[in-house]
């Protein structure tokens, strides 16, 4: 190995490639774009191309170079190993070597390249890059750090100027849910509306409450309205999850060593920075989804993003572990799930519960008084936006027949007892009587005790197994309601 070059101005370049022009001296091996793997050379001293010509004076050993092929975009990153001796007088047999860095697994297409505003079209075979254009055009690629690894083990020199710091303009983040959520989701409409204005403030949220009061649901409801399916992702924590799954971090590969893959959220960010870059003054949203937060371990899995995901950090840049450059953008959003009920897990780590802002979200008949079943469902004006959310929920779940009215005033009264007994954290959702109607008829007595003999009572056998006669009392109190 020769000494490092850091101390070396590196030059970027966009060289135009042609495949069938690379394919005579590559050989027989060389079928596609991606069975790049060893240098190319390109003469120097052709009349009819007196740009290379030209250029040959301007090209240093080192230069890194982007592969342009036509029609095709950027399919790989090079690198110039070899130059003449002597680039003021060039002579007829001179050239210029350029050998193989990376091969992109998915070129950028002209289509993506012309979308971020990156010009393309190159028709001489080098053509200068400025560094700003460079940095984008890899960061697109989401290759900084697998590129850096590449120059680190050729000790050329290392890239650390981040699309991160390139993307500095603050520009208007703005959404908010259309009517479909207020519709299809049981909550009050003035619930949803904080839930997206804490999200739009606080950039992180977290919904937490008992089983089965649709927490998921209502996350995959709001990211699908605020964005479209290119611009979210979900993700669940389990106790295996790791930093390496969820950031960024070195994984065994086919051929016995290691490659340094991008986690979720470090993929999420760089999705969410394509959009932020687009040449327009208002951004659209990109949000990332977490179920089950805190069944992970919080301060192994998130690391040193506890303080980038904090609203005054977005767009600040450190190096993580691996020496990549990373921050996350203003556009992304986080919303978490976390159910109150798991008695399993730890609490949520303080550094991490403060920069998230908690919502607690109730079941649908958390309030409805249970001595009038005879006016549940009857759509009412004029009762408060809680009742009239009830009523939609027994009209559109088929649960408004007397014996439905009558196991949900059951559970209402089992919920009493829970939240006396064992907090409120632990009483019995709605989501056990969603989506149980066949063919839009009611829904059967079988049904109902089905939920009850295989749902809700090995629930609360768990909850109670130290009082077997507090579970047998509440499992005879819930089959009376549907006789």
């Amino acid at each position: 190995m020769g000494k490092c070059l850091r101390s070396v101005k590196m030059a970027y370049w966009i060289l135009s490639a042609d495949f069938k022009k690379w394919k005579p001296e590559l050989g027989d091996s060389f079928k596609t774009w991606s069975d790049w793997n060893k240098p190319i050379n390109y003469n120097c001293f052709i009349a009819s191309k007196t740009r290379l010509k030209g250029n040959v004076t301007n090209l240093n050993k080192n230069d890194i170079v982007l592969i342009h092929a036509k029609k095709n975009g950027i399919i790989g990153v090079g690198y110039i190993s070899y130059v003449p001796i002597d680039k003021a007088a060039i002579k007829e047999n001179d050239y210029v070597t350029v050998a193989p860095l990376i091969v992109l697994e998915n070129n950028l297409t002209i289509d993506e390249l012309t979308k971020h505003n990156l010009k393309t079209g190159y028709q001489n075979s080098f053509t200068s890059c400025d560094e700003e254009k460079f940095n984008k055009i890899i960061d697109l690629a989401g290759i900084r750090s697998v590129l850096n690894d590449q120059l680190k083990r050729l000790q050329l020199n290392f890239i650390s100027s981040s699309k991160f710091n390139i993307i500095s303009k603050d520009k208007d983040i703005d959404f908010s849910v259309d009517q479909t959520v207020f519709d299809s989701v049981y909550l009050p409409k003035s619930i949803i509306n904080k839930i997206v204005d804490l999200l739009k403030r606080k950039k992180n949220i977290i919904l937490q409450g008992p089983p089965g009061v649709g927490k998921t649901y209502i996350a995959k409801k709001i990211a699908d309205s605020i964005t479209n399916t290119s611009n979210s992702d979900f993700v669940q924590f389990h106790q295996n999850y790791s930093y390496e799954d969820f950031v960024i971090g070195y994984k065994p590969n086919d051929k016995g060593g290691f490659d340094l893959i991008k986690g979720k959220f470090y993929s999420a960010c760089l999705e969410a920075y394509k959009m932020y870059d687009i040449d327009n003054e208002l951004v659209n949203p990109y949000v990332f989804t977490i179920d089950e937060i805190n069944r992970g371990n919080i301060s192994k899995i998130f690391g040193e993003l506890l303080m980038l995901i904090e609203n005054n950090y977005r767009g600040h840049t450190i190096s993580l572990a691996s020496n990549t450059q990373f921050s996350v953008p203003k556009n992304l959003f986080i919303i978490g799930m976390m159910n109150t009920a798991d008695r399993s897990l730890a609490m949520i780590d303080y550094a991490l519960r403060r920069r998230f802002s908690f919502i607690s979200i109730p079941p649908v008949f958390e309030g409805i008084k249970g001595d009038d079943l005879i006016s549940w469902g009857s759509p009412d004006s004029s009762a408060d936006e809680a009742k009239r959310v009830f009523t939609r929920f027994l009209n559109k779940e088929k649960l408004n027949t007397e014996y439905g009215k009558s196991l949900i005033k059951a559970v209402i009264d089992l919920n009493g007892e829970i939240e006396d007994k064992l907090g409120k954290g632990f009483i019995i959702g709605h989501s056990y009587f969603c989506n149980l109607s066949i063919d839009e008829n009611d829904i059967t007595k079988g049904c109902l005790r089905d939920v009850i003999e295989y749902d809700i009572v090995p629930l609360l056998e768990e909850y109670w197994f130290d009082d077997t006669d507090m579970v047998k009392k509440w499992k005879e109190t819930l089959f009376a309601a549907v006789q």
